[in-house]
Parts: structure tokens; C-alpha cells; sequence
């Protein structure tokens, strides 16, 4: 995500639809939070099944006879 001044993907939706910049800028928002609470869900995921694993500290043992 690149946040800041200048022109943005939602320019040219913003540029047609002026009346309903709210709207557009909301749903972007929306996706944006629903993709980073995936991003959290699954490390959250990944590290609750590495210790159902036996794995310690999120760190797999090493393997033995190596």
C-alpha cells in the first residue's frame, strides 16, 4: 500500500464519480482492513499450529541424526 500525496488507483473511479468519493474511498478502506485482518488470522494460525506441532518458541526442534 502506497499512502500518500498525488494520484492514486481511485483517482480515475473518484475523477467519474465525484458524488460518491465517500463511498469509494470507504469500500478501499474496508478492503484494506478486511486484507490486513487475513494477514493477522493467518500468522495467528501459523504460529497456534507450530506449537500443536511440538514445536517450542515457533521454532521447529531440529532434526535428529543431522
Amino acid at each position: 500500500v502506497k499512502l500518500g500525496p498525488g494520484p492514486s488507483g481511485l483517482t480515475p473511479a473518484i475523477e467519474k464519480m465525484p458524488d460518491r468519493e465517500p463511498e469509494i474511498i470507504h469500500r478501499r478502506i474496508t478492503e484494506h482492513r478486511g486484507n490486513m485482518q487475513r494477514v493477522i488470522d493467518g500468522i495467528k494460525e501459523a504460529v497456534e499450529s507450530s506449537f500443536d506441532k511440538g514445536e517450542r518458541d515457533g521454532v521447529a526442534p531440529p532434526l535428529s541424526g543431522d
